[in-house]
């Protein structure tokens, strides 16, 4: 997934150079430039939709499975941490993008939420500690996703007799 910076519309890279896609989407937006990809300026497109959920069912997933491990936005001390303009704008994106990040996370069939703590993006340091909380986020939610699973499959069923 990418955002085309220009139209505003999110972009799903399904073909091309992997390289450009990959590039796209990981270019976050003040830190790395926007990649042209068919005369479109992208950027992350985890700025409109964290989990491509709705990518998914695009490219015609039936059952969609998501991984969040956005953060919730918790409430802050204004005095200690609001210091200028710039706090105001990176706190206003980040309520943003998580009350987007609800929303869009709705769509899919089930979804995963490894326990990453209040790990930054841009923490790569301890990654080991992040790969352990997805295994045993995965395991725990084998239960749940089987209850999913068979949940769907029954309404398809249900659906198809009419």
């Amino acid at each position: 997934m990418a955002l085309d910076i220009v139209s505003g519309y999110p972009q799903i890279l399904h073909s091309g150079m992997t390289r450009q896609a990959v590039k796209a989407s990981s270019a976050v937006p003040g830190i790395l430039p926007p990649v042209a990809i068919d005369g479109r300026m992208c950027v992350d497109g985890g700025w409109v939709e964290a989990v491509p959920i709705s990518a998914a069912r695009v490219l015609g997933a039936q059952f969609v499975i998501g991984v969040d491990v956005s953060r919730d936005t918790a409430p802050i001390d204004y005095k200690e941490e609001i210091k200028n303009s710039m706090d105001i704008l990176f706190r206003a994106g980040d309520i943003t993008r998580s009350l987007m990040n609800t929303l869009r996370t709705r769509e899919a069939d089930f979804i995963i939420n490894p326990d990453v703590g209040d790990a930054q993006w841009s923490q790569f340091g301890d990654i080991e500690t992040y790969i352990t909380a997805g295994y045993r986020a995965g395991i725990k939610a084998v239960p749940g996703l089987k209850k999913a699973l068979w949940l769907s499959r029954i309404k398809a069923l249900l659906w198809m007799k009419r």
